[in-house]
């Protein structure tokens, strides 16, 4: 997923793996956003898009789409406000978390959980080298 980062005057873009995405970054989706809309043949769409890729070309990066932030500094953490993408982002975190219900493995279901709620870690920063 491309990724472009409003950071004040600057603007920077870069790639970023969706586990990363749903790791490293806290979302704010801000009240001017429209509602989620995709509709269910949205999804399947990308579903389908998902499975042919991973189908075909497995070993192959996948580009799933851009995605514009805007950095912002709330209470004490870094937390990006979604300009465009969000709909697609949404239906990632939709998708991580109905394989979160159905899944049996407990690692797998852990796992999905810390991406789709995650909680403040002061210390988190220290240990990834950006505190």
């Amino acid at each position: 997923m491309e990724v472009s980062l409003n950071m004040g005057k600057e603007i920077e873009s870069g790639k970023v793996e969706l586990k990363d995405l749903f790791d490293d970054f806290w979302f704010l989706v801000p009240e001017y956003q429209r509602p989620y809309v995709w509709s269910r043949d949205n999804v399947l769409e990308l579903l389908e898009d998902l499975w042919f890729a991973f189908e075909n070309n497995p070993n192959d990066e996948y580009f799933v789409g851009t995605l514009v932030l805007k950095k912002t500094k709330t209470k004490g953490f870094t937390e990006f406000e979604v300009i465009d993408g969000q709909q697609r982002l949404t239906t990632f975190g939709l998708i991580f978390s109905v394989i979160r219900e159905i899944t049996k493995d407990d690692t797998l279901k852990r796992t999905l959980s810390e991406y789709l709620h995650q909680e403040e870690n002061p210390y988190k920063r220290y240990l990834k080298g950006t505190g």
